[in-house]
């Protein structure tokens, strides 16, 4: 008998997205990163989409 393996799925979350521009789409919430719930309603969306985790990875913030 073989085992079964099985596919973890992680979302890796960046603050404003992973295209570099991301920031400048008219949908865009420039300061979607400084608010917890934006990243609670990503973990659900992700949840639904029966991803395993998510990643939220360190980095500085921007202070203008």
């Amino acid at each position: 008998m073989t085992a079964r393996r099985r596919l973890h799925l992680n979302a890796f979350l960046m603050n404003t997205g992973h295209h570099e521009a991301s920031w400048r789409l008219p949908e865009s919430d420039p300061y979607a990163h400084v608010d917890p719930g934006h990243y609670v309603r990503l973990a659900r969306i992700a949840e639904r989409g029966t991803f395993d985790s998510v990643f939220l990875a360190d980095s500085p913030p921007a202070h203008g």
